[in-house]
Parts: C-alpha cells; sequence; structure tokens
C-alpha cells in the first residue's frame, strides 16, 4: 500500500474560511475581534451567516467523529491533521509494507508520537526520508517539509533504519554521506519519551549527537521522573483567546492612561509590558522593540547600541496587560482557591517557540523580569533549583554545543515543549566546583545591563559568597554593566568554551560543531552554523564566534588533541 493523503487540518479557520467571502472579518486585528464581526453578521449578512454555522458544523462533526469513534487511538489528539489518519489507517489495513508521502511532522511531532512509538517499539520502521521543498519538488511553501515513510509487519529483532534529513532532490537518496543508518533500540535513547524520530542531517551528526547524549542526560524524563533542574514549563497569555486583554500604545493613550516607563497607569490599573518571543534574543530582553503608532508590522528592530547601553532604557512591546492578571498566572490554585504553586522569583526565563534549524541559532533563551507578561510565541521556563543555579542553567541552553544538538532533534519550525524535555542538559553535578562561578560571572555581565532586572540581579547577589561578591559589586549596588558588544562576544565565546568542554568534545568535535569545513574539507555538505559564520563575515569581515570560541578554549587549556 502505497500513496500521498491529504496534507489539510480537519479544523474551522475562519480567517481562510471568509477570504473571497468578507475581507473585514479577515482583516481583523485579532481573533477576539474576528468572533465580535462574526457574530454581527447573524444581522448584517445572515445567508453567509448561516453558511458560515452548517461549514463549522460540518467540521465539528467530522472532527468528534475522528476523537471519539475509536478509529484512530493513535492519531486522534489535539489539532487534527488528516496525514496521520490516513497514515494510522495504512498501518491498520497492511499486512506486509507500506509507504506514504507525508509532511515530516509524522515523525517528529508531539501529537503522532504514539503513532511513530508504535513503528519503533515494534520494529516496524525502514526508512525515513525528509526532504525540504526549497527545489520545489511539490508547488507547496520552498521552507515546506515532507519526508517519504516506509514501514513493514511488527517483528522481534531490532531493523536497521535507513533515514536522512535536509534532502532536496531525489539523488540525495543515493548519496552515502547524506544517509545514515539507525537501530530502532537508538529512537528511544536519544528520545526516551516520545520515541520520535531525531534529525540528523548527516552521519557525523548522528554520532557526535550520541556521545553528547552519553555525556549527558535529558531536561526532563517522563519515563523515570529525572528533572535535575527543578523545572516546569509554563505559558502566560495567548495571543488569541486573551486578546481581549490586552492594549496598544494607541488604544491607552487615548483611553487617558499615564505612560510611567515602561508600564501604563489607567485609573489605578498599571498595564505592564507583554514579551513577545522575537523580542529576546542570547543574553539580551532588549532585542526587539515596537514602534509605538501605525499597523502592527511582520519585524521588529533591535534598539541602537547607544539605548542598550542606557541602563534606563525601557523596551516598547507592541502590547500592554494588566499586571493583576500576570500576577495571577504566577500562582495556581486548587479548586478550593489553596495556592499549590507559586513563582516566587523576581526574574523568568523564556524561549522562543518559533524556530528552525537552519537559522543563525535555534534555541533562543534569556531571563526577563517577573512583572512582565509573556505571549504564548514564547515559553516559560520555572526554574526552581534557586536564581545561581538558574543562571548556570540559562548559560547552557544559550552555549553553542547545546543550540547544536537542538538543530538535531527540531524537524520543524515549532520549539514544542516535547522536544525541549528531550534536549541534552548537564545535571548540577557535572558543572564543576571550579566553574560555577566562571559561569555566573560572565552571565551577570552579560545579562544585568539594564535596571529592570535589578530583581534578579538582588536575588544573584543574595546567593553569592562573600569573597564572590567582591568580584561582582555591581550585583549588590544595583548598578548595571555597562553594554559592550565586543566585550559581550568574548564572554559568550568563553561561556560556549566552558560548555564544550563539561559536554566532553574534543578539540575536533568544537571545530567540527563552529564549522564542518575545518574538518571535513571545504565544500563539505555538512551543515551547523553556515547562516551564522555568513552573517559574520558579512558584518565583520571573518567568522568572529569561531575565533572567540577557539581561542577561548585554549586559553582555558581544553586542547585534547585532534
Amino acid at each position: 500500500m502505497c500513496g500521498n493523503p491529504p496534507w489539510d487540518k480537519l479544523q474551522m479557520e475562519d480567517e481562510k474560511w471568509f477570504v473571497g467571502k468578507n475581507m473585514d472579518i479577515v482583516n481583523a486585528a485579532n481573533q477576539s475581534v474576528r468572533k465580535k464581526k462574526i457574530a454581527e453578521l447573524e444581522e448584517k449578512n445572515p445567508l453567509l451567516y448561516e453558511n458560515y454555522i452548517s461549514a463549522y458544523t460540518d467540521i465539528s462533526s467530522q472532527s468528534n467523529y475522528v476523537k471519539n469513534s475509536g478509529r484512530f487511538p493513535l492519531t486522534a489528539c489535539g489539532k487534527i491533521d488528516l496525514y496521520p489518519l490516513f497514515a494510522e489507517l495504512c498501518l491498520r489495513f497492511s499486512k506486509e509494507s507500506w509507504g506514504l508521502v507525508l509532511p515530516t511532522g509524522i515523525a517528529v511531532n508531539d501529537s503522532n508520537k504514539a503513532f511513530f512509538a508504535k513503528l519503533v517499539d515494534e520494529n516496524r520502521l525502514i526508512s525515513l526520508y525528509d526532504f525540504e521543498n526549497r527545489e520545489a519538488l511539490f508547488d507547496i511553501h520552498r521552507m515546506f517539509k515532507f519526508c517519504l515513510l516506509t514501514a513493514g509487519k511488527a517483528q522481534e529483532a531490532p531493523r536497521e533504519v535507513s533515514g536522512g534529513f535536509y534532502l532536496t532532490r531525489l539523488d540525495h537518496l543515493l548519496d552515502p554521506r547524506r544517509i545514515y543508518s539507525l537501530q530502532t533500540s537508538d529512537f528511544a535513547r536519544l528520545n526516551p519519551n516520545t520515541k520520535t524520530c531525531p534529525v540528523f542531517r548527516t552521519s557525523r551528526d548522528a554520532k557526535l549527537t550520541a556521545k553528547i547524549y552519553r555525556n549527558s542526560t535529558i531536561l526532563l524524563n517522563e519515563q523515570n521522573g529525572e528533572n535535575p533542574w527543578s523545572v516546569r514549563f509554563g505559558s502566560m497569555f495567548n495571543m488569541s483567546t486573551d486578546s481581549h486583554l490586552f492594549r496598544t500604545y494607541t488604544q491607552l493613550s487615548e483611553s487617558g492612561a499615564k505612560y510611567e516607563a515602561p508600564n501604563f497607569n489607567l485609573d489605578g490599573e498599571i498595564y505592564v509590558p507583554l514579551y513577545e518571543g522575537k523580542m529576546i534574543w542570547h543574553y539580551n530582553h532588549h532585542y526587539g522593540t515596537w514602534p509605538t503608532e501605525g499597523d502592527r508590522p511582520n519585524t521588529i528592530d533591535t534598539p541602537a547600541i547607544e539605548e542598550l547601553s542606557n541602563s534606563s532604557s525601557c523596551i516598547m512591546p507592541w502590547y500592554w496587560v494588566p499586571m493583576s492578571e500576570v500576577k495571577n498566572r504566577l500562582v495556581k490554585t486548587d479548586r478550593q482557591g489553596n495556592v499549590i504553586w507559586k513563582w516566587n522569583h523576581k526574574w523568568n526565563l523564556i524561549y522562543r517557540g518559533l524556530t528552525n534549524a537552519t537559522n543563525e541559532r535555534t534555541f533562543i533563551c534569556s531571563l526577563i523580569p517577573d512583572a512582565f507578561g509573556v505571549g504564548h510565541s514564547a515559553t516559560l521556563l520555572y526554574a526552581e533549583c534557586g536564581t545561581m543555579p538558574g543562571t548556570i542553567f540559562s548559560a547552557m541552553l544559550t552555549s553553542i554545543v547545546f543550540d547544536y544538538s537542538v538543530r538535531q532533534k527540531v524537524g520543524g519550525t515549532n520549539m514544542s515543549t516535547y522536544f525541549v524535555k528531550q534536549f541534552p542538559v548537564l545535571t548540577p553535578d557535572q558543572i564543576t566546583e571550579e566553574w560555577r562561578f566562571e559561569i555566573v560571572k560572565r552571565v551577570a555581565k552579560l545579562c544585568y545591563f539594564n535596571h529592570d532586572l535589578d530583581g534578579w540581579a538582588e536575588e544573584l547577589w543574595a546567593e553569592l559568597t562573600p569573597e564572590q561578591r567582591t568580584e561582582l559589586p555591581q550585583l549588590g549596588n544595583k548598578e548595571p554593566f555597562i553594554y559592550n558588544p565586543e566585550k559581550r562576544a568574548v564572554w559568550q565565546a568563553e561561556l560556549d568554551a566552558i560548555f564544550a568542554h563539561l559536554y566532553g568534545l574534543t578539540t575536533e568535535d568544537l571545530r567540527y560543531i563552529l564549522d564542518p569545513e575545518d574538518v571535513c574539507g571545504e565544500g563539505c555538505i555538512n551543515e551547523t552554523f553556515r547562516v551564522l559564520k555568513d552573517n559574520e563575515i558579512r558584518q565583520y569581515g571573518e567568522y568572529r564566534t569561531k575565533r572567540l570560541v577557539m581561542d577561548a578554549w585554549y586559553k582555558f587549556g581544553y586542547d585534547r588533541g585532534l
């Protein structure tokens, strides 16, 4: 059995449905406004409203059948896609082998983990070849990823699975540098929670990633409960369903609110900035700033160095939200109103929800003040291990060796929680005493450049020893470090070298991660941080990160041969 099933979603998408029918609804500012306009159709355009309700009812009925009929126990979860349903039918109907052309999500998405785990656990998976549509194999977006999935009947013995990712042409299937083999038993070691497919560009990447996993553990193991950094995942505001709480600069100003940077005061109700994923970068919680008028842009600018160097400057979000709502979301209660969890720190750690393994960097996280809201384009990571351990933890997540590992695991554009739980992290015990403060010292200099992180600085100061305080008096005095791009590049490179050492890398391993051509020769197909390299060559005339990281590596005496 083989085929190419539909790739559509089984859900009502209001914005798409009204294209060509009512552009006022299509162009609504957000989902909350769109719902109001749809409700108004019942009087303004009864026929269109009736057609909409009919379409909505049809899709709801189909979705209800799929979820509750019992025919799709492996794939009928979350927002329903059609292609996994067809894959599950093939699994049930085929006695021997079968193959389908499907979005790569069949192997890497959390909603399909039960299905893919069955292929792995029963040793059914034969091959999986992932393609990027950059060369227009299909008439779809060039960034779309799809795969050729082949499976067979269940067997006791592990299968050798043939795989390849980031292929762009059919002849890449014949290129031994791009195609590698894994045992079905390897999937459980690399992705123990989901048993989804690891994403490797080459066989060398597969070997190096396996080494990193042998030298570490995963962030949160759902099989045995291991959680070395005591992390808890959270979200605060949904950009659609909570949009009725949001206010723009113009809306607040026209309502008579007083701007008290970075907040607004509207008749005693304090509105605080709402962080979105694109507003952060590594060690920079002021990375993106929005305009205060006009239409909402698709891209935003990074403040000038002069503004970043002003320790009293404030970020400018697009939306503000009530501080009372932010505080409510940092507390969990039971049905009787008893507090069962509360975030007690003056800082939060967030990471971007949208990403790509081919971007300049893939895992983007940052510390932010706790008194700010966070939209669902960023996820909160509550590290309940203390401020100093949390500081070390954030540095590890920002390191280039961690980011390299992330690139081998992320097959799409969403940094889903189930991915993050399975990323390789060092345990606190693996961060040796001699390097703990060296890490904290550099993170403090990188993060504390603005007074809005005074709360974090205060907590970190409280956990330092008297001797350590003599090296970081700025924290105790609440005098942020000057934002100096050149010094920041050196400090971050030193952190990259430290964590590469702690993860057990050799000199050749690190050289490969930074630039595969240094190890494999010019023109090799291996890619790690090509976009970072190209960007820095254009901006600085050299691959600065590589030079600074290797300088730090040798300075610290980490050279272990080639």
